[in-house]
């Protein structure tokens, strides 16, 4: 059935995120911020709104991705939102259970994922925003390195770990991919992340103790 959608900008964590919602939503949510600003501003308004979704994670599954949160009590259903860019959610979808496949997604790229929880009173605010690299072929593994590593240099670390976990997850034999996101590691104070990459560097190395100069121990 088709259900027509609406875009709004709202400021999110203090951006301007532009929203494709339902018409129902975008209606509810025009009409409540339309009741606030007609009432006394002495009166303290509790809405009850649920808390988001936390813990996003993320696996890649037959039809696509499979993205889960941890359950909010209370919510009765939820919505998750992506897009290729950050703050520019343009896909959106209901879930009544705290997980989704998404299909469709084009392989090697990037995303943006952000999850709200409802209930009879209305939405929540977004999760944080979570970017996961989808992709299904063994044969990118090396590809995603690069870029990681590219992206490190850059100081685009949240990026360049997205990438490194996609070439681990596509070629778990991968070495390098292992050294570089120990790396990643340490830059981001991960110190135990860094000390079990380097480990498993190491073992896929067959070589010496592996690391940047920097104590992690």
């Amino acid at each position: 059935m088709y259900r027509p959608r609406v875009d709004l900008t709202v400021a999110v964590g203090g951006r301007r995120v532009t929203r494709s919602l339902r018409f129902a939503q975008a209606t509810l949510l025009l009409c409540c911020l339309a009741a606030v600003v007609s009432c006394s501003p002495s009166r303290v308004y509790q809405t009850n709104v649920p808390p988001p979704p936390t813990n996003i994670r993320f696996e890649v599954v037959d039809q696509g991705v499979k993205v889960m949160w941890d359950r909010v009590a209370g919510a009765k259903y939820y919505t998750v939102f992506w897009g290729v860019d950050k703050g520019e959610f343009r896909d959106l979808a209901d879930a009544l259970s705290n997980s989704l496949v998404i299909s469709g997604l084009d392989r090697g790229r990037l995303y943006s994922f952000a999850v709200s929880s409802w209930n009879e009173k209305g939405e929540s605010d977004f999760s944080p925003e979570n970017v996961f690299v989808f992709d299904n072929e063994p044969r990118n593994a090396t590809a995603h390195v690069a870029k990681g590593t590219e992206l490190m240099r850059q100081g685009a670390l949240v990026d360049a770990y997205a990438y490194l976990s996609a070439a681990i997850r596509l070629d778990p034999d991968s070495a390098e991919a292992y050294r570089v996101r120990a790396l990643l590691n340490e830059k981001l104070d991960r110190l135990e992340s860094a000390r079990t990459d380097y480990t498993m560097a190491e073992k896929l190395y067959n070589s010496k103790p592996l690391s940047s100069g920097r104590s992690i121990n």
